[in-house]
């Protein structure tokens, strides 16, 4: 969550505020997005995504039974 507090995305909106928090922050873009209501900025989004994935993949991994090295591997972004 730290990593999503920090994307551009949600700083806007809490800012604007649109939204109390991030995971507030999330629901709201998904709702905007979801109905048409709104649009937002492609490289805002992806800074979301992009963390989003990591941790749908690291979930995944380990509900497969992967190491937790294995899992730690998908959070390292050097």
């Amino acid at each position: 969550m730290e990593a999503i507090e920090r994307t551009p995305l949600v700083v806007g909106l809490i800012e604007s505020h649109r939204a109390d928090s991030t995971a507030d922050a999330l629901r709201v873009v998904r709702n905007d997005l979801a109905h048409g209501v709104r649009g937002y900025p492609v490289r805002e989004l992806r800074g979301v995504v992009d963390v989003l994935e990591r941790i749908v993949r690291g979930h995944a991994l380990r509900l497969l039974g992967c190491p937790d090295a294995a899992v730690a591997r998908v959070f390292d972004t050097d």
